[in-house]
């Protein structure tokens, strides 16, 4: 249903197609000279004393309907502006990784149950997001874990120390068949469950091993 309103210089127009007065912004696009006649036919006042149209003049009186414009001549609303910065360097991982191409496998998750069953994940130092995404850092083909940040799992080299974190997702998952609200430390062979694919934790960095202390010949 059209909705029809006035603006403040008399023009009628159906505000649920226009954000603003389409009659206005046409005069102020061609000049003081444009008038509307009562059937709101657009027409220049100085070359025509009435609408070349309907023969009728800006004065004239008449009930004739609104005569709505295409959408397309409409005034687009008007689109903010912002300060842009401009950074064309990529966010790089902090790594005391030397010597090697790209960084180094700390430990693996293992999918022991689910689409990909026997298939195995390595996990990263710092931050690895887990999700369906081809953006995500370990992604599971499972649909019912999220797209994006369903859990994450960080290594953390200082302590030698996997930790299991709750993502942004709305979805649960679980930590030996326990929900995970809060990071949570990860030890071997724990099993993390995501959507319907169950994960073993199988740690290569800690106590034992490390790859800071292996670079340093301990």
């Amino acid at each position: 249903m059209p909705n029809i309103v006035i603006c403040p210089n008399g023009h009628q127009f159906d505000i649920s197609q226009y954000s603003s007065c389409p009659y206005c912004y046409h005069q102020q696009a061609f000049g003081d000279n444009f008038v509307y006649c009562p059937n709101k036919h657009l027409y220049d006042a100085s070359k025509y004393y009435s609408c070349p149209v309907c023969g009728l003049s800006n004065s004239s009186e008449a009930n004739s309907p609104t005569i709505p414009l295409s959408p397309a001549l409409a005034p687009a609303a008007p689109q903010p502006q912002y300060d842009t910065v401009q950074d064309d360097n990529l966010t790089q991982r902090v790594s005391s990784f030397a010597g090697g191409k790209g960084e180094p496998t700390v430990g693996w998750l293992v999918c022991i149950d689910g689409a990909e069953l026997g298939r195995s994940f390595p996990i990263k130092s710092n931050r690895n997001f887990i999700g369906r995404s081809l953006t995500m850092d370990i992604v599971i083909d499972d649909p019912a874990v999220s797209r994006e940040k369903h859990a994450i799992v960080t290594y953390v080299p200082k302590q030698k120390l996997f930790i299991l974190q709750p993502g942004d997702s709305h979805e649960l998952f679980y930590l030996n068949n326990k929900v995970v609200l809060e990071n949570e430390v990860l030890t071997a062979y724990d099993r993390v469950t995501i959507g319907q694919t169950t994960l073993l934790f199988i740690p290569l960095c800690g106590e034992n091993f490390s790859w800071e202390d292996f670079q340093e010949g301990k």
